[in-house]
């Protein structure tokens, strides 16, 4: 999927998008402007305009692939175009500045949108990467198929230590009923277990379980016969859920990092626009 889109009709994005950049070198190599190159030349108002030609079409693309009826061009060919001419964008838009910058609005649009095209880099690099390690991690599950076995993996584990004592009982219970999985951003990016697990009336850690097989271990050097068999069966149940529980958290983390980008990517374009328009105002009210 990712090389169809980066070769989408043989690469004609990047070919378009190498174009653009070239032509935008080459022109600032000829010019020869008095006393310096800045925005204000010809040359920078023409690459200016391209360049918030480019940032306001970029934009639309994200109403755009949301707009199924449309007969504009494939998603896939949009995205294609997003990516080549953000990256030339980057070329054009410092040419247009003329390497002039000062802690004022116009630099501040600027950092605006490399702010933009650099989560836009990350956003890509999670759309090539992820979704094969997703699939991965899910052994060709779903998310949902992967919740109910972990149901069934707890009820195996509360039927195996129904003949043991109460005690091992209790934490079995409280082992299944004190897991987490999500919660905050945060938590969901660290992947890390924060589940706990009562122990002789005293709640601890209970990461990947093995704070429950260790109890559950015990008993197998029990002479009965029983025992031991429930045991087994009870340790197999939890070491089940432990792979389910890291699968599922791998899962949730994998997901996040694949949503994580838009949480900078969207607000800084529409933050953008709001500078981009700020600073062609300044532009024409004081030419």
């Amino acid at each position: 999927m990712h090389q169809s889109l980066l070769r989408y009709q043989k690469a004609r994005w990047l070919k378009v998008g190498t174009l653009l950049a070239l032509s935008a070198v080459l022109l600032y190599a000829w010019h020869n402007p008095q006393p310096t190159a800045n925005g204000g030349t010809w040359l920078g108002y023409t690459l200016g305009t391209i360049g918030a030609g480019l940032i306001g079409w970029l934009a639309w693309f994200g109403i755009r692939k949301r707009d199924y009826r449309s007969t504009s061009g494939t998603v896939q060919g949009w995205l294609s175009a997003h990516i080549y001419l953000g990256l030339a964008l980057i070329i054009v838009a410092t040419l247009h500045t003329g390497f002039q910058f000062a802690w004022n609005l116009h630099t501040l649009a600027y950092v605006l949108m490399c702010v933009v095209i650099l989560s836009g880099i990350f956003g890509l690099v999670v759309y090539i990467r992820y979704p094969s390690l997703l699939s991965d991690n899910r052994n060709n599950k779903t998310q949902a198929q992967l919740l109910q076995l972990l149901a069934e993996a707890d009820q195996q584990a509360v039927m195996a230590t129904n003949p043991l004592s109460a005690d091992h009982q209790a934490m079995v219970d409280s082992s299944i009923e004190l897991t987490q999985l999500g919660g905050g951003l945060l938590q969901q990016l660290s992947g890390r277990d924060h589940s706990q697990v009562v122990i002789n009336g005293q709640q601890r850690d209970n990461r990947n379980q093995r704070a429950v097989s260790q109890q559950l271990a015990t008993l197998m050097g029990d002479d009965n016969t029983q025992t031991n068999a429930q045991a087994r069966l009870a340790i197999q149940a939890i070491n089940k859920r432990s792979e389910l529980l890291q699968r599922l958290r791998k899962d949730i983390r994998i997901r996040a990092l694949l949503d994580i980008w838009l949480l900078i990517h969207v607000p800084a374009t529409v933050a953008l626009l709001a500078a981009l328009s700020a600073h062609i105002f300044v532009v024409f009210y004081y030419w």
